[in-house]
This record gives C-alpha cells, structure tokens and sequence, in this order.
C-alpha cells in the first residue's frame, strides 16, 4: 500500500489549524504564549518614558489601563465617592492625603497606577499625582477627563445614586 503524504500533510495541517482555533475560542484553552497584558498596555502608553513624574491621560488610554486591571484612585472628597465613582476605584483624597495614605499599602511603586477627580476643571488628580510621584510610585497616570467623562462615557461605575 502507498501512503500519500501529500494527504496525510493537510489531514496533520488542517487537524493542527483545527485544535488551535478551538484552543483560541475555548474558555478552558491551554495558553499557547504568556504575557503580561498589563505591562504590554502601559509599556504602549508610557512609550519609553521611564519617569516617575505623573503622565496625563485621556478616556481612551484610561478605560484601556481600567481593563487591563489597573488601580485606579479616586483623589476627589468621600461625599462625592460615595456618590459614584469608577468601579473598584480607591478613594484617597488628595487634599487630606496622610488620613488616606494607609490605603496605599499594598499598592506596589512599580505597579501603575491612574489617578482621577472631576474632571479637567479638577487639579486634585494632579496634586495625589505628584504626591505618589514625590512617594517613590515610578508608573502615575492622570485620567484628564476624571469622572465626569467616564461616567458621560457609560463605563463601569459603582455606587451610582
């Protein structure tokens, strides 16, 4: 009997193509490549840029690093907190920072981190900025637009009343 490798290749091929498309779509698929997608998204925002000085950002690149599980920090007063704020979002309040300072304990410096008020009429984003910068944190985004474009955007917030 004469084996047809030429057969056999696009059965092996076609079988190959078949289990890495299933792989892919599978929620219970085997991670063919490892990656970090939050190191990939801020190293694509940061660019070069190694400074611990705060970075402004903007809804797109906020809502990018929201969905790569950044930590966000909410730097406006607890009574507007508690009123909405971005989901899972940390409230420390710039203008009492030592009051909130415990809250940043298990943050870790070289992790990024977005800082938000209001919105560009609000400079307490900048001033916790700065503070963090001043702190030691190396990866310091402030979301420019601040709550009252992410909420315009409908994405996730908590607390809503």
């Amino acid at each position: 009997m004469k084996i047809d490798y030429k057969r056999v290749f696009y059965i092996v091929l076609g079988a190959f193509i078949l289990g890495i498309v299933y792989n892919y779509f599978s929620p219970n698929g085997v991670k063919l490549l490892s990656y970090d997608h939050k190191k990939i998204i801020t190293a694509g925002i940061l660019g070069n840029d190694t400074a611990a000085e705060p970075k402004q950002i903007h809804l797109k690149d906020a809502f990018d690093l929201y969905n790569a599980d950044v930590v966000f920090l909410d730097a406006r007063e607890p009574e507007d907190y508690k009123l909405g704020h971005i989901k899972n979002a940390i409230n420390v309040y710039a203008d009492d920072f030592e009051t909130y300072r415990k809250k940043l304990e298990n943050i870790s410096h070289d992790e990024p981190v977005v800082t938000y008020c209001s919105g560009s009429d609000c400079d307490l984003s900048i001033v916790l900025g700065t503070k963090l910068s001043r702190l030691g944190y190396k990866k310091i985004f402030v979301f420019f637009g601040g709550w009252n474009e992410w909420e315009k955007a409908s994405y996730p917030v908590e607390n809503k009343q």
